[in-house]
């Protein structure tokens, strides 16, 4: 679905031929409260404190293969000021960060919330 994007403004998701929800692929994402994601990996495998990302921006935290640390930022709060932060946290902290990455939620995944996972 990730090609849908690229070419399309509006998109509708299709379930046993019933038309479930159309919208931009931004509204489709937001009406599901998927949130953006931030993916960092420590330096040096350090890792990071238990609670360093206790935040009203922050909803969910989980750690992803490979040692590192996924947020899920609130959709709610100001993408922008949501990475300003965490990043903030991080500097005023003294973590050392190897990578930071920001992810967005796949079509894929508005499917499956849409759709309870079914096929």
């Amino acid at each position: 679905m990730n090609d849908v994007e690229d070419i399309a403004g509006t998109i509708g998701i299709l379930h046993h031929g019933t038309i479930r929800r159309v919208g931009s692929p931004k509204t489709l994402r937001d009406d599901f409260g998927l949130g953006n994601v931030l993916e960092l990996e420590a330096a040096d495998g350090a890792g990071f404190p238990p609670g360093t990302f206790k935040t009203s921006v922050v909803r969910q935290t989980e750690t992803a293969p490979g040692g590192r640390l996924r947020l899920t930022l609130d959709p709610a709060e100001d993408l922008d000021e949501a990475i300003r932060t965490v990043l903030e946290i991080c500097l005023s902290r003294g973590v050392r960060m190897r990578s930071f990455r920001h992810l967005q939620p796949s079509l894929e995944e508005v499917y499956m919330r849409l759709t309870g996972g079914g096929a």
